[in-house]
């Protein structure tokens, strides 16, 4: 309570009695306020973009980093490297898996189209040609899994669900590894644009004086619970 009555005391009075105090807070005022004013009227979206532009780039950096570190061997440097490029790695796939997800998937179609369509385009050839037996030659590989096919379309049946089976796991598993991360971000953006608003639309006296304050008494609270 005594720090927090001489906190008080140095703002209303420390302060109002010394020209180069409140130049000090002046400029410090200006910069909590434009901070604030920058945040409240920050672009969300446009931010993601940015955020996106230069977690690839340091990823790109990283990874050759990372090379260098290798070709080097040196243990201590691969070690930093190889962290900072998994990181931004991950922060930039996330992002663009998570709120680009068309551009991100449009790769990936083509290589998906044809392992779905691949059995049944094998399974026409073998229409068309029955010598050549294309379908025969994957039984081998079924009989490593413990599957036996009746007959070529049981096994264009089998090949189609393996492949959409796999894709499916892939892709869910893809949303719950990074979905986290991403949104988290993204949440995390919005609020600080939205206490930012609140914050000039509901502070009427001094920006600093009331910034300060609530610094105190989080710093208070936090001393009295690791104090406990």
């Amino acid at each position: 309570m005594l720090g927090a009555i001489s906190f008080f005391w140095f703002n209303e009075g420390v302060v109002a009695k010394s020209p180069r105090w409140q130049k000090l807070v002046s400029v410090t005022e200006f910069g909590v306020l434009k901070a604030f004013t920058w945040r409240a009227n920050a672009d969300v979206r446009a931010e993601l973009d940015v955020l996106i532009s230069h977690f690839k780039k340091i990823s790109i950096a990283t990874g050759i980093l990372t090379a260098v570190a290798v070709f080097s061997k040196s243990q201590a440097l691969i070690l930093w490297t190889s962290s900072g490029f998994f990181i931004c790695f991950l922060a930039w796939f996330s992002f663009e898996w998570c709120f680009k997800h068309s551009k991100t998937l449009q790769p990936l179609v083509p290589m998906v189209g044809w392992s779905l369509f691949g059995p049944w385009a094998i399974l026409l050839l073998d229409y068309f040609e029955p010598k050549a037996g294309l379908m025969r030659a994957f039984y081998p590989f079924f009989q490593m899994i413990g599957l036996v096919p009746a007959s070529s379309i049981e096994a264009a049946w089998w090949m189609f669900l393996g492949f959409l089976i796999f894709f499916s796991i892939y892709y869910i598993f893809i949303w719950v590894f990074v979905t986290p991360f991403a949104y988290s971000i993204l949440i995390a953006l919005k609020v600080s644009a939205m206490l930012s608003k609140w914050v000039l639309s509901h502070v009427k006296r001094s920006l600093v004086y009331d910034v300060s304050v609530a610094i105190q008494v989080f710093a208070f609270c936090y001393l009295y619970w690791i104090g406990r």
